[in-house]
């Protein structure tokens, strides 16, 4: 405790036990308060922390990390410390509890609304293929060890949570550290910055994809979504870099909140005042082909992944690898042969050619979306359609609803709006937010049940056409209002495709 209270900003302390007394856990969860914990009263968004104070001490909470402001009502017998900011203080602990695992090997995190996943995942294949290298991945899929491009352990199921919160996070650091990894690579969101989850980790390098409108019901508004990104890079320090998506509009801004000890590296496809440049750029079904211009450097790249936005990725993770110095040429021969991350235009061929094929993506923002349906109609075959079907998750920001219903109509042959995770509101009115976006129904089916609408998409499909299958990519859950059930549309099609071929 008196470590702790030695590095931790704290206004004020009462009736604490013994300084030298060994705190057991960091924790902010009332119900998973062991013995001798320290427990911190984290205000959220729909409770509060501090209304469980009495809970942990029965648990057997050595003390609790209190807001200054809710001084006056905590009883003079409670032990407790009293801080300004309890989620700072939260992160500064955790970070401190695991013996701040991310001061000892490179930390590279990597913010936008769309492409973390499958930056973080290329990441992890490029670094990890050097002998005696080994990289450690956190982000929505869960956490995993890289070793030779491969994944070789799985840390657990992603959560929902694209970022856990700071015990959890530096507790799976820690672990990563333990199993030798040498690098540590993560998705880090708006929420997490927001919220001080990754308050305390010290950062080599931060990547910017993109920013996009999504969370809006979280940050309200844009400019407070982009305030939220820019944590991560006005964080840096010396010796830190600083890795942005030149094309983005945002970028300009970025740079300019970037903190200035940090050495600045922009990418670009369209622009020739970025470091690192992509032209000669050819699409095909098998993937993308583009001349790499580096300002040391030029070579050619070859990427077995579809698509302009996995372009982009794939020169995040590039400029990341250079950073670590990697040759240009050494990562290009790595990303001949990426793989592509679950859930990431997905592509499902039929088991016979009578079968439409597939695509399963996690797009669920409107540019997200854009840009799964552009790159589908580019291998959709002469002669066949364009298939799309997606809705919305409940009590997320309605705004992109709309939005989303215009793309679709405007870039697919035909729709089938359906129920994405509604969550706590009614699927039918998330259905019809999506169509106020649309002023032609003429090619727009509407059915709520997910697996009703996968399959009839599939069969009434021809084998020339290209079905996407948007919104939920990875996931292998559905949220209900009063229940979440296993549901992955993988599993569906395939289930879809086999019964088919059965009859």
């Amino acid at each position: 405790m008196s470590q702790l209270l030695k590095n931790l900003n704290y206004i004020s302390v009462q009736n604490l036990p013994s300084l030298e007394i060994d705190i057991s856990q960091i924790a902010f969860d009332s119900r998973e308060v062991k013995p001798a914990s320290l427990f911190f009263c984290l205000q959220g968004e729909k409770t509060d922390g501090h209304n469980y104070i009495q809970k942990a001490l029965l648990a057997g909470a050595l003390a609790v990390v209190v807001d200054i402001k809710k001084k006056n009502q905590i009883s003079a017998d409670i032990p407790a410390i009293f801080v300004e900011d309890v989620r700072s203080c939260l992160a500064l602990a955790a970070h401190l509890f695991y013996d701040k695992p991310t001061e000892k090997i490179p930390l590279i995190g990597v913010t936008g609304t769309n492409g973390k996943t499958t930056v973080t995942h290329l990441i992890a294949q490029i670094l990890s293929a050097p002998d005696s290298r080994r990289v450690g991945l956190i982000g929505t899929l869960g956490g995993k060890i890289f070793e030779k491009e491969k994944i070789i352990e799985f840390l657990g199921e992603g959560s929902g949570r694209t970022t856990p919160q700071a015990p959890e996070l530096q507790e799976i650091f820690a672990e990563l550290l333990q199993k030798n990894c040498t690098h540590f690579t993560m998705e880090v969101s708006s929420h997490a910055l927001d919220q001080q989850r990754v308050g305390a980790c010290h950062f080599k390098t931060a990547v910017f994809t993109n920013l996009t409108q999504d969370h809006l019901d979280y940050h309200l508004t844009m400019e407070n979504y982009f305030r939220a990104k820019a944590m991560l890079f006005e964080g840096l320090s010396e010796n830190s870099f600083a890795i942005i998506n030149l094309d983005d509009p945002w970028a300009e801004r970025l740079i300019a909140k970037t903190n200035s000890k940090a050495t600045l590296l922009t990418y670009s496809i369209n622009s020739d005042k970025a470091d690192i440049q992509a032209s000669q750029v050819q699409l095909s079904p098998e993937g993308i082909k583009a001349l790499i211009k580096t300002p040391t450097e030029t070579g050619f790249l070859e990427l077995p992944l579809n698509g302009f936005f996995n372009l982009y990725n794939a020169l995040a993770a590039l400029a990341t690898a250079l950073t670590e110095g990697m040759p240009l040429i050494d990562v290009l021969e790595i990303l001949k042969k990426a793989q592509a991350t679950p859930g990431r235009f997905e592509v499902i061929k039929p088991p016979q050619n009578n079968l439409p094929t597939c695509i399963v993506d996690y797009a669920h923002t409107p540019d997200g979306l854009e840009n799964v349906l552009k790159t589908a109609r580019q291998i959709v075959p002469s002669g066949g359609k364009l298939i799309c079907v997606f809705g919305c998750g409940g009590d997320r920001d309605p705004t992109k609803r709309p939005l989303m219903g215009c793309i679709s109509a405007k870039l697919a042959d035909y729709n089938i709006i359906t129920s994405d995770n509604p969550r706590t509101e009614d699927p039918h009115q998330i259905i019809a937010d999506i169509l106020s976006g649309i002023s032609c129904l003429a090619n727009i089916s509407i059915e709520p049940d997910r697996r009703e609408a996968i399959q009839k998409a599939i069969l009434e499909a021809n084998a020339l056409d290209i079905i996407v299958i948007a919104g939920k990519g990875h996931e292998n859950y559905q949220i209900f209002c009063d229940k979440t059930i296993h549901f992955d549309d993988r599993e569906e099609v395939k289930k879809i495709f086999k019964n088919s071929t059965a009859q």
